[in-house]
């Protein structure tokens, strides 16, 4: 089965009081690394309610989520880990039929009964159910689907409606069995019928939250918080920022601090390993941009954007608003070509608002027909950042751009 991951990958205090009794909201943050697991946990929790329709959303339901989250965010067996995710696609088969029809469609009605039938055969084995197999089965229900929204649709009768579920059926049943054979079959179709017979929309919330957090342990457990092994998962105050943001507890982050915390600290860390890895570079490229400064035909800007005049034009200039085409060659200060229109023999079209700063602001100093060379630095670039395979970060950026025209926005005469 396919596991469910609804994690995303988005000042160290004090505990402070539970908001329920069941779910601990308090955590002692000792270090950075126990704040960055209790903000990660508190932005991810912020998110759960969003997921569910607004009826959803009682108190009751969102606590057994909780709790389900609690049980599952640890190491579990395959087979906890199997029984959880059957029971889970009983609980989402259902979920689909809540509203009494398929697809939109509010003449395509419904029949359960049918459905589960077909499903089942098609879980004992089957790979084809009243002549269709998955593949057939996706052809009829969209071809029906789309004959419905014609300009003179189709007119649905009881054995068209029966097909509709029975195809239904086939495109659910095969893909729940893709991953089944004889050993996990049985123990599937157990838990998968005791999902689907689930009433109590507590009993629901709570295995849910039992699936995704076995999904984000099984991950976040490996790869570390934020894609970074060497933030290592602590669960138990993940959970703790999990029950705090999902249940709206600010004490320590709102959802907006956590996030804007998780970011900062995911900069900061990027910049010191990209100095580490780096710096040398930084600093010849630096040297780089001292020296060309001193010769006497290149001119700069206040914000350290350098030029050099090799042919004037004549024509307009262009606004910031404003849409050029241009000719170029991009390098870097060791004379690597990384991009060049001259060689493509194809020129480029683009909005001046949405290119990089020394873009931006270089060819508002041109005027058509003019032919510049830039020298920009990596503050009005790409900065620490690396930008596809041959500019690492802290890049000087050399271009020798030629202003063909200044065009006019599409639909203007």
């Amino acid at each position: 089965m396919k596991r469910v991951i609804l994690f995303s990958t988005a000042v160290l205090l004090l505990t402070f009081s539970a908001c329920n009794k069941k779910l601990q909201t308090t955590a002692n943050l000792k270090d950075q690394l126990d704040s960055i697991n209790y903000a990660f946990g508190v932005a991810n929790g912020a998110a759960f309610k969003s997921m569910f329709a607004p009826e959803d959303t009682t108190k009751a339901n969102i606590e057994a989520m909780l709790i389900g989250f609690a049980k599952g965010f640890r190491s579990l067996s395959e087979e906890e880990i199997s029984k959880n995710e059957a029971i889970t696609a009983g609980i989402q088969l259902n979920n689909g039929l809540r509203q009494g029809f398929l697809f939109g469609d509010s003449a395509m009605t419904v029949n359960k009964d049918l459905i589960y039938k077909t499903v089942d055969e098609m879980l004992n084995g089957k790979d084809t159910v009243n002549g269709f197999d998955r593949l057939q089965a996706n052809q009829y229900f969209f071809k029906i689907y789309q004959q419905r929204r014609d300009s003179v649709p189709l007119q649905l009768t009881k054995e068209i409606i029966d097909s509709i579920n029975i195809a239904y059926g086939v495109m659910q049943g095969a893909g729940y069995k893709h991953n089944l054979n004889d050993t996990n079959r049985a123990a599937f179709i157990k838990n998968f019928h005791k999902g689907r017979a689930m009433e109590k929309s507590t009993d629901r919330f709570e295995n849910l939250g039992l699936s995704m957090a076995s999904a984000g342990y099984q991950m976040f457990s490996k790869t570390g918080i934020l894609n970074d092994s060497t933030l290592t998962l602590k669960s138990d105050i993940v959970l703790a920022g999990i029950n705090a943001g999902t249940l709206g507890d600010t004490t320590i982050f709102s959802p907006n601090t956590a996030r804007e915390y998780l970011r900062t600290v995911s900069e900061k860390r990027r910049a010191a390993k990209n100095e580490q890895l780096f710096g040398a570079w930084k600093k010849e490229n630096e040297e780089f941009l001292t020296k060309t400064a001193q010769n006497k035909n290149v001119k700069s800007t206040p914000s350290g954007l350098l030029y050099e005049v090799i042919k004037e034009g004549k024509g307009a200039k262009p606004t910031i608003t404003d849409i050029v085409k241009v000719h170029y060659k991009g390098s870097l200060i060791n004379d690597t070509v990384f991009d060049s229109s001259i060689e493509r023999k194809e020129p480029v079209t683009f909005n001046l608002n949405q290119v990089i700063k020394g873009w931006t602001e270089g060819l508002q100093l041109m005027s058509v027909g003019s032919k510049y060379k830039f020298y920009i630095p990596q503050q009005l670039a790409y900065g620490d950042q690396q930008a596809g395979e041959a500019i690492n970060p802290y890049s000087t950026l050399i271009f020798e751009v030629e202003l063909i025209n200044i065009e006019k926005p599409e639909g203007i005469k």
